[in-house]
Parts: structure tokens; C-alpha cells; sequence
């Protein structure tokens, strides 16, 4: 959650003025969206392959086993975009 407004605020500062609102809504169904799928998917993961409800710690394991990586990979192929993109605009106001 504290990742939320950084997140909201990196996204703003590339959408052109007039799609600004629609990024908005976009960014925070995708947010609300996925975060409640988190715990489904882990609840998933627990029934279908952990089975024991007292071993709930290896459904969260094996989870963010898969999913910690693919996150990281998509973050870092983003930031070199993001980064072009911020300094194109930071040249065109200068």
C-alpha cells in the first residue's frame, strides 16, 4: 500500500493532460484488481496443491516464488522507458 502514491504519481507525470483521468481510473482498477486477486491466488495455491490449511506458509512461499521474480523482471525492463520518457519531458520544458 505505501507503494500506491508513488506509483499513481510516476504514472501521472507521462500521460498527457488530457488522458490524465483515464490513466487514473486504469492504474487503480489494475491496483484493486490485482491486489484482490493476491490472496484468491494464494488461496488457490493453498487448496489445490499445499492442501493442509496449517501449512499455509508454503502456499505463501511457493506463490511469491513465482510471482516475485516476473515482478522484478517487469519492473526493470520498465524503468529504462520511464526513464527516456522523463527526461524527454523534463527537455521539452526547459
Amino acid at each position: 500500500m505505501a507503494g500506491a502514491v508513488p506509483q499513481n504519481a510516476a504514472i501521472q507525470r507521462v500521460a498527457p493532460n488530457a488522458m490524465r483521468g483515464q490513466v487514473t481510473a486504469i492504474y487503480l482498477f489494475m491496483f484493486t484488481f490485482f491486489g484482490a486477486m493476491g490472496s484468491f491466488l494464494v488461496g488457490l495455491v493453498q487448496d489445490n496443491l499445499v492442501g493442509d490449511p496449517t501449512q499455509l506458509w508454503k502456499a505463501l512461499v511457493m506463490t511469491a516464488s513465482v510471482l516475485l521474480p516476473i515482478a522484478t523482471l517487469c519492473m526493470v525492463r520498465a524503468i529504462r522507458p520511464y526513464r527516456e520518457e522523463v527526461e524527454r519531458i523534463a527537455a521539452q520544458t526547459i
